[in-house]
């Protein structure tokens, strides 16, 4: 039985719905990130569930993270098989006061209160804004927003005349000739602009077929790590050199990091979640997000409980580029003197670049006691890897790296790797911006995955009700793994 068979089933008042929920959102999202084969096993399902629960969907409960992702999963299953039914959705969104991110709405643009095909080509501006405003602000890579311009595309060329269809084609040539958004660069747009559309029929399925390939398409991380020794440290660099009698803090390296960054180009493509690759890239990423990226640490610290700590802990920093969390936590031990020594500091991280910095950083702070690089992304992670003492204290510090796309990895496979290596007391501290409701139930679905679990704090703010107009979602817990 196919999960949205199983949803349909279970769709018989509100209540049950959100139970189905609760228990399965996980799935939606595998289903989700799944093979286009796979997915279009449940296409018809889809299309039934969203013509005939139209009133159920509108009467669950829209101040759960969960039930405001499935609707977002649903409008992008909808833009994906091009259902006109993706109305019903609208409306849901529209009386629940919903909002999906900018990239859904540009597709809201084509989908919805077209009145001649005139509205397709004259929209063409606003559409391309919006999916890049996503693409920079919203989105972990270009694909999503990609796939969106493709169905656009596609809507336009298979329910128009061929007038039309030559109109949009014009546009894209002329919008990528002039560079006016960095998304239109894509290599699939090139293979766009192949496509012969004399023929609409034979375009429409040529351009699902080349969607298809964007979702086909394996979007893990490639191993990164060359280098043959465990220990990974930036050593014997003009960086490592300035470092050499400084006093090192957040702020210091921050400060070194502005000053790198005069006269170089400032843009920084994905919010930093693509693994960096130039040095540059380390001191953007400082100046761009650095302040925001330790006032959401900060929170978390000062409402974390020390006091139950009474031996020394270990640290494991999931992602840590260049070590910020880690060194933030450092910095906020010292500076309110909690006198409770770091037995060991695990760095997991897949580029070379950021890992060798993180250690070199990390080096100068007497609390800690020792270090351990991973270079490798999480999808890459053995058991033998990560394997820790029970009887030892672990703090997770997951900084930026749970919102992330699933083709980044597997969330499902961490967390069972985490319950597998990590035995006895844990705390996890996982802080991120507010991006989307969709994102931020990717960290409420963690949090939920260890069920005997103690909140210790919790706090979603969206902009402007956060310092300087800064947004956070942070989650801070604490669980015993048996």
């Amino acid at each position: 039985m196919t999960l949205f068979r199983r949803l349909i089933n279970s769709s018989g008042s509100v209540d049950s719905l959100n139970v189905f929920l609760s228990e399965n959102i996980q799935s939606f999202y595998d289903l989700h990130n799944s093979s286009i084969a796979n997915l279009n096993t449940e296409k018809e399902d889809i299309r039934e569930f969203i013509e005939t629960k139209k009133l159920t969907l509108e009467r669950l409960d829209y101040t759960t993270n969960t039930n405001k992702s499935f609707v977002s999963l649903i409008f992008d299953f909808a833009e994906r098989f091009g259902f006109l039914s993706v109305v019903n959705i609208e409306n849901t969104l529209r009386r629940n006061e919903l909002y999906l991110g900018k990239r859904r709405d540009a597709a809201k643009l084509y989908l919805l209160n077209i009145r001649n095909n005139n509205d397709y080509i004259s929209r063409f501006n606003e559409i391309c804004l919006l999916l890049q405003s996503s693409f920079e602000t919203e989105e972990d890579t270009d694909k999503d927003v990609v796939v969106t311009f493709l169905n656009y595309y596609a809507k336009v060329v298979y329910d128009t005349s061929h007038e039309y269809s030559e109109a949009i084609k014009r546009n894209l040539v002329d919008a990528r000739t002039n560079s006016s958004f960095d998304f239109l660069q894509s290599e699939y747009l090139t293979k766009l602009l192949d496509i012969d559309i004399s023929n609409s029929d034979s375009a429409y399925q040529s351009i699902h077929t080349l969607i298809d390939e964007i979702y086909e398409r394996q979007y893990r991380l490639e191993e990164a790590v060359t280098e043959e020794t465990e220990y990974l440290i930036e050593l014997n660099t003009d960086y490592s050199n300035s470092l050499e009698n400084l006093a090192l803090s957040f702020d210091a390296i921050r400060n070194i990091a502005v000053r790198k960054c005069r006269g170089i180009e400032t843009h920084l493509v994905g919010r930093g979640v693509t693994p960096l690759r130039e040095e540059n890239e380390l001191y953007v990423y400082l100046l761009r997000y650095g302040k925001m990226h330790k006032a959401k640490l900060e929170s978390c610290f000062a409402e974390f409980p020390f006091e139950e700590i009474t031996q020394p802990f270990e640290v494991i920093d999931w992602g840590c580029g260049q070590g910020l969390a880690s060194i933030v936590l450092c910095d906020f031990l010292k500076s309110n003197q909690i006198e409770i020594p770091v037995s060991k500091i695990t760095l997991i991280e897949p580029s070379p670049l950021s890992i060798k910095r993180a250690a070199l950083h990390l080096q100068t702070y007497p609390s800690l006691q020792t270090a351990k690089t991973i270079c490798k992304s999480f999808d890459r992670l053995e058991l033998q890897d990560l394997r820790t003492d029970s009887n030892t204290i672990k703090i997770h510090l997951f900084s930026n790296v749970l919102d992330i796309d699933d083709y980044y990895y597997s969330q499902g496979n961490l967390i069972e790797l985490i319950k597998q290596s990590q035995k006895g007391l844990n705390y996890f501290i996982c802080c991120s911006p507010f991006i989307t409701d969709f994102k931020t139930n990717k960290i409420d679905n963690f949090v939920r995955s260890f069920r005997n679990r103690e909140m210790i704090f919790s706090e979603d703010n969206r902009t402007g009700e956060w310092q300087n107009g800064w947004t956070r979602v942070v989650r801070v817990f604490k669980t015993t793994i048996a």
